[in-house]
Formats: structure tokens, C-alpha cells, sequence
């Protein structure tokens, strides 16, 4: 098992976390780290909200949360076939964004 003895963070670190937390969770820390180096101001890494569109099968589920851990300001979980399209749509949005950076996708 790995262990470490570096400074203590604000994230939170025990629950699985979405794609879409991983990289706010990744912006949050490079901010915070270039905040040190430059003597900026930091921002939290407490308040978390979540955006989730899971598949199974022929049909899948769409979470929204915020912020993730209770209590919550807003919750939306919803399932359907519906679902299934909106992950299949945002897989081609976000791969061509991330492919073809130049077409102004967004960030």
C-alpha cells in the first residue's frame, strides 16, 4: 500500500469520483499550487458538485448534485433511455473537443 506524509488537502478523497470531479478537482489544485508559488489566493476544494450520466445497457442514469455531500441544494436523478443518448452525445462532444481543441468546444 502507498503512503503519504505531505501536507493535508481540502478535497475530499473518500468516495469515487466522476471524470467531471477529477478535473475540477485537478484545476483546483494546480490554481492552489501556482497561488504558492506566486502568494495568489486560494480557492476551496470542499464544495463539489457532481454531473454523472452512467450507462447500463440499453438504458442509463443521469445524476446532478450540489453540492455532493448533504446537505444538498439540489439533487436530480433521473433514469431512462433518454439517458443513454445524452451519454452517447456528450462521448462525441467531449472526444472532439479534447481531438480537435482548435474548433472552440469549450474549456
Amino acid at each position: 500500500a502507498a503512503s503519504y506524509d505531505g501536507p493535508r488537502h481540502d478535497a475530499p478523497c473518500a468516495f469515487p469520483k466522476t471524470g467531471q470531479m477529477t478535473e475540477v478537482m485537478a484545476r483546483r489544485v494546480a490554481h492552489n499550487i501556482a497561488a504558492d508559488i506566486r502568494g495568489g489566493e486560494k480557492v476551496s476544494g470542499k464544495r463539489l458538485s457532481v454531473t454523472c450520466i452512467a450507462d447500463a445497457g440499453d438504458s442509463a442514469f443521469y445524476l446532478s448534485a450540489d453540492p455532493l455531500l448533504p446537505p444538498r441544494n439540489r439533487l436530480i436523478h433521473k433514469k431512462g433511455r433518454w439517458a443513454h443518448w445524452l451519454k452517447w452525445a456528450f462521448e462525441k462532444w467531449y472526444m472532439a473537443k479534447l481531438r480537435y481543441p482548435f474548433l472552440g468546444l469549450g474549456r
